[in-house]
């Protein structure tokens, strides 16, 4: 339900006609066993609760297999990390917006295009990364290291392109970046928009509380999110 609200996903699923599943973490504060959070950990096995519920999409709606996707917010977005990494097999690409990578290196089974959203302003899971450990809370992988292991694992050229999006609301405090790796392996790459002054929100989407940090509308992050995802067919 939560994730429902913050992203408006439904009104993208309705007006593009694809399928939106919300499946639901495990425990009192609902999180994914994605890595990298201690105090998220559980013995939960989400890599296979997600296998299982693709194969129940699949017996109860029509789902192109080779146009399956994955998107998520925070801790989500580590999840989608650690899916496109573990479950290769079963997704076309995947979107994180203000999470990042918990594993030291990809090694997935074949090339999986990421689209990433991230402000530079984020106060839960910082672009720059941290050093963290111990009382100082987890070690979190920066943005930039994200993008270039992934770019890397899908076989894109290391000098990425990278271009201002148009100032659409000056009103909003933001500015964005677009940072493109790519094309690598079957056509794979890796985008990432920098929401320069941007806290840990949902481009497109009013923020959830103030002290979140600011949402930028110069960018539609579930327009260039369907946008992106079209492009890529698992092959």
């Amino acid at each position: 339900r939560l994730m429902r609200g913050l992203t408006g996903l439904d009104a993208a699923a309705d007006a593009h006609g694809f399928v939106v599943a919300y499946p639901d973490g495990t425990g009192l504060i609902q999180t994914w066993n994605a890595g990298g959070l201690p105090a998220m950990a559980s013995r939960a096995d989400d890599v296979q609760f997600t296998r299982d519920l693709l194969d129940d999409l699949k017996a109860v709606t029509a789902v192109d297999p080779n146009r399956v996707y994955a998107a998520g917010f925070s801790n989500g977005g580590m999840m989608a990390y650690k899916l496109a990494n573990e479950l290769s097999d079963r997704f076309a690409a995947v979107c994180a917006v203000g999470g990042t990578m918990t594993y030291a290196t990809p090694a997935p089974k074949r090339p999986v295009p990421v689209i990433h959203f991230h402000g530079t302003e984020d106060g839960f899971v910082p672009y720059k990364g941290s050093g963290g450990g111990g009382v100082r809370g987890p070690a979190l992988k920066s943005v930039d290291f994200t993008a270039a292991a992934w770019a890397k694992a899908n076989g894109c050229p290391p000098d990425p392109a990278d271009a201002d999006e148009p100032d659409a609301d000056p009103a909003d405090g933001c500015r964005v970046k677009r940072r493109t790796y790519g094309p690598g392996t079957g056509g794979a790459e890796v985008v990432v928009y920098t929401i320069e002054g941007g806290g840990h929100t949902w481009p497109g989407r009013p923020a959830a509380g103030g002290f979140l940090g600011r949402s930028t509308k110069d960018i539609d992050a579930n327009a260039r999110m369907w946008d992106f995802f079209r492009k890529h067919t698992r092959k």
